[in-house]
């Protein structure tokens, strides 16, 4: 049998409940496995996470997820959860097909909250972002498509897809997940095929890049554009990059979490050139001419990454300490950590082993998530206000559901 016909394909989907930001979170993943020819092995499945009674998330991310916190009960805690993610990503040979791994990219804070390492995504086979994808080819050969909303559904209905289209059904979207993966792959076979070598080849090639003082094209899924980039170094999930911008050489980080087209500038045909009236020769020029020692300095880390570099060689040696014990075996941390990371570590205990905390911590727990509640209530009602008040008179469903999502803190 060969190596195409051994695929397995994991469609998954996060489903983000807050803005990015270094406390983001998911309601879960919904997901669904099939061999090289596309056939469901088993079935779709939804995999919720708890939220804390302390959280309140945000009722324009729920509502648009058609989601209500913590409304299946089947959900698990976020150490639960995580453990889970592992079980179904660390497999070889498995290609991962998301859309939007910028939320995928949750995963690394849920990480960070439960004291896990931060590589999971790395370890990974190979992961294909639907966006990137869709942005390359749209940018590349056919500009119209850009004309879609920056989602999967609408994309979907860009490519044809014509079956289930309910915004709240949240396993439907996996249908247009599978309907976008398989017509970008009849269109643009090359480009599927590239996006999907493997993140041991893509590394290698990248190493060799910087080697051998390489100019790369990258495109950038945020802004839907496309840049020239020189590769300086890698940094675990980020590449350091030189870009030239404003007249200027510009130094960055270009996430490799977020699985962008990196590729060689011989991508950018005479017709590619011509349909996005690219000047590549000036480009190129201008890039290899520019001082990196004159350079802006803009690299930045995301900020899951940024919390884990402001921490004390002290913090960092008692976080490696909690992740190599039982969990259930913690207990109140030492005075000298710092502050910060003894809530955090409370939280962790709190969140995903109630039963463990003594009589006096429960009780600090249950006043820190009342003050918590009574901090934000006001904000998430009156969110809920405005989504309601911009419905359609016609949408019963979604008014269904913003009352549920409005009724959902009178049950913590």
């Amino acid at each position: 049998m060969s190596d195409l016909a051994k695929r397995q394909y994991l469609f998954v989907l996060p489903i983000p409940v807050t803005p990015p930001s270094h406390d983001a979170r998911l309601g879960g993943i919904v997901f669904v496995r099939t061999d090289a020819a596309f056939n469901i092995i088993g079935k779709k499945e939804f995999l919720a996470c708890k939220m804390p009674v302390h959280q309140l998330t945000s009722p324009a991310y729920l509502f648009s997820q058609g989601l209500v916190p913590n409304s299946c009960t089947a959900a698990v805690s976020e150490y639960k959860f995580l453990q889970r993610i592992k079980e179904l990503f660390n497999q070889s040979n498995l290609y991962i097909v998301t859309y939007g791994a910028n939320y995928l990219e949750y995963i690394y804070t849920i990480c960070n909250r439960v004291f896990e390492s931060s590589d999971l995504l790395s370890k990974c086979f190979c992961v294909l972002d639907i966006k990137t994808a869709f942005n390359t080819h749209a940018l590349l050969d056919d500009l119209k498509l850009l004309k879609a909303k920056d989602n999967l559904k609408s994309r979907a209905l860009m490519l044809g897809f014509n079956e289930n289209t309910d915004s709240h059904d949240i396993t439907a979207r996996l249908d247009m997940l599978l309907y976008c993966f398989k017509t970008l792959i009849r269109c643009n076979p090359r480009l599927v095929n590239y996006l999907m070598q493997g993140r041991l080849s893509f590394r290698t090639s990248l190493i060799n890049a910087i080697n051998n003082n390489k100019i790369l094209v990258h495109i950038d899924n945020a802004h839907k554009s496309l840049e020239l980039i020189k590769p300086l170094a890698i940094h675990d999930s980020l590449l350091e990059v030189m870009c030239y911008k404003d007249g200027a050489g510009l130094i960055k980080a270009v996430n490799l979490n977020l699985f962008e087209l990196i590729a060689p500038v011989g991508i950018l045909t005479k017709e590619r050139l011509e349909l996005l009236n690219f000047d590549l020769q000036k480009a190129h020029n201008d890039l290899v001419h520019a001082d990196k020692d004159s350079a802006v300095n803009a690299y930045k880390a995301p900020e899951y990454i940024e919390y884990i570099n402001s921490l004390s060689s002290t913090d960092r040696a008692y976080i490696k300490e909690i992740g190599s014990v039982n969990p259930q075996s913690l207990t109140q941390s030492p005075a000298h950590i710092d502050a910060h990371l003894r809530q955090a570590v409370f939280l962790f205990r709190a969140e995903n082993f109630l039963g463990t905390l003594l009589d006096q911590e429960l009780n600090l727990y249950y006043r820190y998530a009342r003050e918590t509640l009574e901090k934000n209530i006001g904000r998430y009602y009156k969110e809920c206000r405005m989504i309601a008040q911009g419905l359609d008179e016609k949408d019963e469903d979604g008014a269904k559901l913003i009352e549920a999502i409005m009724h959902y803190p009178s049950t913590l």
